[in-house]
This record gives C-alpha cells, sequence and structure tokens, in this order.
C-alpha cells in the first residue's frame, strides 16, 4: 500500500513530533552557547514547589499558581473525547508536556542504574496535563510513569532505562500514543536481541496503561542488533502521505552498519504497524524530525534528519536529510543544519553560582499557533531545578514548578 500525495495533510498527521531531542545530556557550563545559559537561582520553595534548597532570593521571575491550590497538590486528569492536537495524552484539547529528566531523591543517584535488588532506579517520565488559560499547563495535573508500573519486563526483567522518544497518535483514535526507549536486557546469544522500544497508548484518562513491546518485523529489521551498540530511538511522521503516523527507527548497530526501519501506520494496540518496509542503509545512528518542521520541501510527506548523535533542542545541528514520499523515508535531500535557538534573558547568578538552563521544548502550548518555550534549570547537580513556560512574546514565566512534584 503506498500513500497519496496530498496538499492538506489529514489531522492526524499533525500529531507527530519529536520527543527523542528530549533526551538531555549533562552539559558543561564551559560548553554552553545557545541552548543552555546561565540562570539565577530562586530562594526556598516557590509557589510551584521548586527549588527547596537554593540559597538566593529567587530571581528567575517564578509565578506562583492559582490560590488556594500549589503544584503539590495532586489533582485527576481531564477525561477527554479526542482531539487532534500534538502530545494530548487524554484529549481534551490541550497540549500536554513530557519530561525525561526529572529530580533524583534524596539517597539516590542515577548514577546508579540498579537499585538493591535489581530494581529500577530511573525515577521514570513525568506527565504534566495542559490546562485552558494563560498558563497552559497545570503541574498539580500530573503523572509519573515509571518503569515498575508502566514499563513491560522482556525476559522477566524490567527496563532500568525508561525514556520518551516520540509522541503521535500511533492508533488514530484521537489520544496521542507515547513511544518510550529502554535498555537493552542481557543478550543469551542464541536468539533475536528484543527491542528496545515499547508502546504506551493514550486514553480519555490520559497515559495511564501498560506499555506493550513495538513488534518489527523481520523485513524490517535485519541482523542482530548487539546490544549496547545502538540505543535506538524513533522519530513519528506521516513519512508516506496516507494520513496515518508512521514510526521510523534505526534496527541495526555500528559494526552491521546503519540501518533503517520504516514501519507504516496505523498500528494495533499490540504494538504491531499495518506494514513495514525493508530496512535502508543511512549515515548515522541519532533520528531527528527537522527543526522547522516535519515536511521540509512542503510536499505533503513527511521528513527525517539523520545525524552521527542526537541533536539538543535549540542548538545548532547538523545531519543528512532524508524526503519522505508514497515508498516512506529514503530519498536522499542533502546536508541539513538547524540553527541555534536562543533562550529567554535570565539574570545573573548570584555569589559567583553558575545553574544551567536548557530548552526541552519548543511547541504551541497554549493554541494561539506561535511557538512557546520550556526550558528547565538546574541546580546543584540533579537535585533541585525549575521548568519555567515562557509563552509566545513574553519575557517572563506564565508558570514554573520543580519536578521534585513527582516524587511526592
Amino acid at each position: 500500500m503506498t500513500g497519496k500525495r496530498r496538499t492538506h495533510r489529514p489531522s492526524g498527521a499533525r500529531r507527530a513530533s519529536a520527543l527523542g531531542a528530549l533526551g538531555l545530556c549533562a552539559l558543561l557550563l564551559a560548553g554552553c552557547t545557545s541552548g543552555c545559559t546561565p540562570a539565577a537561582e530562586p530562594d526556598g520553595p516557590t509557589g510551584a514547589g521548586a527549588a527547596e534548597e537554593a540559597g538566593a532570593e529567587a530571581k528567575n521571575g517564578d509565578v506562583p499558581p492559582p490560590a488556594g491550590r500549589t503544584a503539590g497538590d495532586l489533582l485527576p486528569v481531564p477525561r477527554g473525547r479526542g482531539s487532534h492536537l500534538p502530545d494530548d495524552f487524554n484529549g481534551d484539547g490541550h497540549r500536554d508536556l513530557v519530561l525525561n529528566d526529572l529530580v533524583v531523591a534524596p539517597g539516590e543517584s542515577r548514577a546508579d542504574g540498579r537499585s538493591k535488588g535489581g530494581a529500577p532506579a530511573d525515577a521514570g517520565i513525568g506527565i504534566v496535563y495542559g490546562t485552558a488559560g494563560p498558563r497552559a499547563l497545570d503541574p498539580s495535573v500530573r503523572r509519573l510513569l515509571t518503569p515498575r508500573a508502566h514499563a513491560t519486563a522482556v525476559r522477566d526483567r524490567l527496563p532500568a532505562v525508561f525514556e520518551a522518544a516520540a509522541s503521535c497518535d500511533l492508533d488514530g483514535d484521537g489520544f496521542a500514543d507515547l513511544v518510550t526507549t529502554t535498555d537493552t536486557p542481557p543478550y543469551d546469544g542464541t536468539r533475536r536481541p528484543p527491542a528496545t522500544l515499547q508502546l504506551l497508548f493514550g486514553s480519555p484518562s490520559g497515559l495511564s496503561g501498560a506499555a506493550i513491546a513495538l513488534r518489527i518485523p523481520e523485513r524490517a529489521r535485519p541482523g542482530d542488533v548487539q546490544p549496547g551498540a545502538v540505543q535506538p530511538g524513533a522519530v513519528c511522521g506521516d513519512f508516506d502521505g496516507d494520513g496515518s503516523a508512521d514510526l521510523a527507527v534505526i534496527v541495526s548497530a555500528r559494526e552491521a552498519g546503519f540501518r533503517l526501519g520504516f514501519l507504516r501506520g496505523p498500528f494495533t494496540r499490540t504494538g504491531a504497524a499495518h506494514a513495514a518496509k525493508a530496512a535502508v542503509s543511512v549515515a548515522g545512528p541519532a533520528l531527528s524530525a527537522p527543526a522547522t518542521g516535519p515536511d521540509t520541501d512542503a510536499d505533503g510527506y513527511d521528513d527525517l534528519v539523520v545525524s552521527a548523535r542526537a541533536p539538543r533542542p535549540g542548538t545548532a545541528a547538523e545531519g543528512i536529510l532524508l524526503l519522505g514520499g508514497p515508498d516512506g523515508p529514503g530519498r536522499a535531500g542533502g546536508p541539513y543544519r538547524a540553527e541555534p535557538l536562543p533562550l529567554p534573558e535570565l539574570p545573573a547568578s548570584p555569589a559567583g553560582r553558575a545553574p544551567i538552563t536548557q530548552l526541552l521544548r519548543t511547541a504551541d502550548f497554549d493554541g494561539d499557533r506561535r511557538p512557546d518555550l520550556v526550558t528547565r534549570t538546574m541546580y546543584r547537580g540533579e537535585r533541585t531545578d525549575v521548568v519555567a513556560l515562557y509563552t509566545a512574546g513574553h519575557t517572563k514565566p506564565v508558570i514554573t514548578f520543580s519536578t521534585s512534584v513527582f516524587l511526592r
């Protein structure tokens, strides 16, 4: 089955969004250009429960939550009826925020891998649900997706790593779904190594069920994937122009040459694609959506970027463009370059301290069709942070909160 070229993209295809760029790397301040900037350190618990341990007066434009409510409260997820918005997991017509990196609880370390007893040490994925009004996000309406509660065990082992990679409506039901990456379980050398991608399906109550392992057909997955050689990611998009969300994944390792697997949507709730294309050779292990928009040449087919390393949001990036078409991505589109995106200006850090601010997301959260910015500022290693939403045209955030709310 091949897609038909279209001039108006079906609404389901608009739901594809690349979250692979959300995988935040630890940045040294000396290496910061655009995409990371020093920021002031807040003092005490803000209205959003942020930066409890910081020792200076709040300087980053913290905005308290509505009267009578704090981000520490936990409210039910509003039940939606489905929508055509990206990242709308509960289908209520408001974009939601996905957070891969959360502050570390006291006594724990992200470097631990697994805690005592072999249980996953990864705190999980934080979801902050969208809301009406100028704040656009409500930290009181949040859910934590943990490996223990939401990941699927592979060969009797829960993953230690559980991170969001991409979001799109894979089954076409009006609720965005989440593609997650996990670490590869030990390989016994006798069977094909297990896939590291799992799917969480949206619903009127958001992302709440157990993940399903993505089923990658043999046709799209030649050879054995050597454990640890590649950490597979995924990119959503309507690459064949048929109106359904597809997935592009890296399906082989460095030793065998990197290969791209194209899985046609829609997907079933058992993790199976409608069809798959034979894997094709590509120039690198990292996939991402073009920063300027999924369809770079406006031909009705979403495109891909292949690069040597995953780009960080807001920073300069280079790669090779793969153009979509009726048979999916694969046509050479030439070199690709993304220009750096400046962050909002932040006051100087007090007392010579230099926290690091990173861009998490550029997307329309308040529904005005203009891109908003979500940033995260880290203080004192992994234990204190502030997430801030800057709506388009504003230099101060409309809301701030700490990811420590997910530990409560």
